[in-house]
């Protein structure tokens, strides 16, 4: 489950990516490799559109918020869907996470 970061950097390394739909639902993720893959997105220069969920995991405020500073840095991301529905996350940490992507 933890393996969500090393395998965005593969994905995300495509610099040619624009539009991607992705979803981790029910693996038992904890939100460890979140930052890491938060920071691969925002390596992509030409991504738009993003589609992601991460429903039905184990991760945690902590890395929600990681997760987000890494999406902040992603320059033309304008289309972003997040699911993180069923996971461990409080609701008053939604505030700053929705910040962090600006």
């Amino acid at each position: 489950g933890e393996r969500v970061g090393p395998f965005g950097q593969e994905i995300f390394a495509c610099q040619t990516l624009k539009q991607v739909v992705l979803s981790f639902r029910d693996n038992r993720i904890t939100g460890g490799g979140l930052p890491q893959f938060g920071a691969a997105i925002g390596q992509s220069q030409l991504l738009t559109e993003l589609d992601l969920s991460f429903s039905g995991n184990l991760v945690t405020d902590k890395f929600l918020e990681q997760f987000g500073r890494g999406l902040s840095a992603c320059p033309r991301l304008a289309k972003l869907s997040l699911d993180f529905a069923s996971n461990r996350i409080a609701g008053d940490h939604f505030g700053q996470f929705g910040a962090d992507i600006g």
